[in-house]
């Protein structure tokens, strides 16, 4: 299992989260994913290629929101988002 990208996380404020669902037409790819989005600046992805069990990406990696939108736009479909506005409320899509 990756860790080290979980201890990247540690500490780090959440202020978004965008979920993901496999195309049902594209073959291959994850089944979901889980984007977290923090106020650094800094994005995390956790995801799933089997009905069972979570993966994890590798590390933490620059990003936001438009970067998590347009990754894997053509075999995913979002199917949640949230995030924190400029009030602290959060905003749901």
């Amino acid at each position: 299992m990756k860790t080290k990208g979980l201890k990247q996380i540690l500490g780090k404020t959440i202020t978004g989260v965008v979920v993901k669902e496999k195309n049902r037409k594209e073959p291959f790819g994850p089944l979901f994913q889980i984007h977290l989005i923090f106020l650094d600046g800094t994005i995390f992805e956790m995801y799933s290629s089997y009905k069972v069990g979570i993966n994890f990406a590798g590390y933490v990696d620059d990003g936001g929101f438009e970067d998590v939108r347009d990754h894997g736009s053509g075999t995913m479909n979002i199917v949640y988002e949230a995030q924190i506005d400029e009030k602290g409320q959060i905003v749901e899509k």
